[in-house]
């Protein structure tokens, strides 16, 4: 099954597709921390947050490299830029299959 398509945005306490659906909630941790009993943003938080948000981008960002990589150095590729297109494009295949 394909994933929701991008963009994703995050609103603070979760992830939402652009049509307004929530894709996910975040609840490994709390948004906000509270030393000396006030409430202060959770860094962490909302940096996992972002990150998962900007997946569908990167993996499309991922794949046209992977393309471009492919299309003009198809058999005199370095050894280590092969070796990253293929691992692009197991990172891709896994991405897609879920």
């Amino acid at each position: 099954m394909p994933h929701t398509k991008g963009p994703w945005h995050f609103d603070g306490h979760g992830i939402n597709g652009t049509d307004g659906e929530r894709i996910c909630k975040i609840t490994h941790s709390e948004p906000y921390n509270y030393p000396n009993g006030k409430a202060v943003r959770n860094e962490r938080f909302d940096a996992d947050s972002n990150l998962i948000a900007m997946a569908p981008e990167l993996l499309e960002v991922l794949k046209r490299i992977h393309r471009l990589l492919s299309i003009t150095h198809p058999e005199s590729i370095v050894k280590d830029i092969t070796m990253s297109c293929e691992e692009m494009n197991r990172v891709i295949q896994k991405t897609e299959a879920q």
